[in-house]
C-alpha cells in the first residue's frame, strides 16, 4: 500500500527518497514495543536527548563526558624527598599535570592524593667494629706503627684506618601521611588543602 510518499510492504514502513525526513509526531510521547533489541542498520546518530534522570535513560556524550570530567581523580603517592610546604604542593601538582594534564575539559576536576612521607626514618643497631691489622675481620681495621717517644721509648701509635667490613643496621620506616587535594584551572592544578597528619 503506498499512501503519498509512505510504502507499506508487510512489516517493512518505508518513505520514498524525494518525500525528505520521516516524520513521527505526537503530543504525547510514543511508545514502542519491539519485541527485541532496537537496531539502526546504517550507522546513524540519535540526535536530540534530553540528560538522563532515570537509572535505564539513554545518555548524551555530552553528558558522559560532563560525568567523566567531575569524577574526582584518586590514588597514593610517596612524597619522601619532595620538599616541604609549597615546594612539596608544587612537586606533587607537576606530578599530577604529568599523570593527568589539566585541560580545558577538567576545570573543577578534582585530585586527591594519599601522601606518605618517610622523611624521618631512623637507623638503629649499627655495629661498628674495630679490628688492629693483620686481622681484618671488623668493620674497620686499624694499623699501628711503633715510634721513639723522646729517643729511648718505642710508642705505638695509629698509622692508619680502613674500612674492611660493610656494617648492617635496622631502618625504622615511620611513615607521615596525610590527604593532599588539588583541583583543576584547566591548565594546571591548584593546591586546595592538605589535612594534618594521621596514623594507624
Amino acid at each position: 500500500m503506498n499512501v503519498d510518499d509512505i510504502g507499506i510492504n508487510g512489516a517493512t514502513i518505508t518513505a520514498s527518497p524525494s518525500s525528505g525526513t520521516f516524520a513521527i509526531v505526537s503530543n504525547n510521547g510514543v511508545n514502542l514495543t519491539a519485541g527485541g533489541d532496537i537496531a539502526i542498520q546504517d550507522s546513524q546518530k540519535i540526535t536530540g536527548l534530553a540528560d538522563p534522570s532515570n537509572l535505564q535513560d539513554a545518555a548524551t556524550k555530552n553528558y558522559v563526558d560532563s560525568s567523566i570530567a567531575e569524577e574526582p581523580i584518586v590514588f597514593s603517592m610517596d612524597i619522601t624527598g619532595l620538599g616541604s610546604g609549597i615546594t612539596l604542593e608544587n612537586n606533587v601538582a607537576l606530578v599530577i599535570q604529568s599523570m593527568y594534564p589539566a585541560h580545558t575539559i577538567n576545570i573543577g576536576k578534582e585530585a586527591k592524593i594519599h601522601a606518605t612521607s618517610y622523611a624521618g626514618a631512623t637507623v638503629e643497631g649499627i655495629n661498628v667494629s674495630v679490628t688492629l691489622s693483620p686481622d681484618t675481620t671488623g668493620v674497620l681495621t686499624k694499623s699501628a706503627l711503633d715510634v721513639d717517644s723522646n729517643g729511648t721509648q718505642n710508642e705505638s701509635v695509629i698509622q692508619d684506618i680502613v674500612a674492611s667490613n660493610t656494617a648492617s643496621g635496622n631502618v625504622i620506616l615511620t611513615p607521615v601521611r596525610t590527604l593532599m587535594v588539588f583541583t583543576s584551572n584547566g591548565t594546571s592544578w591548584d593546591h586546595v588543602s592538605t589535612t594534618s597528619p594521621y596514623s594507624f
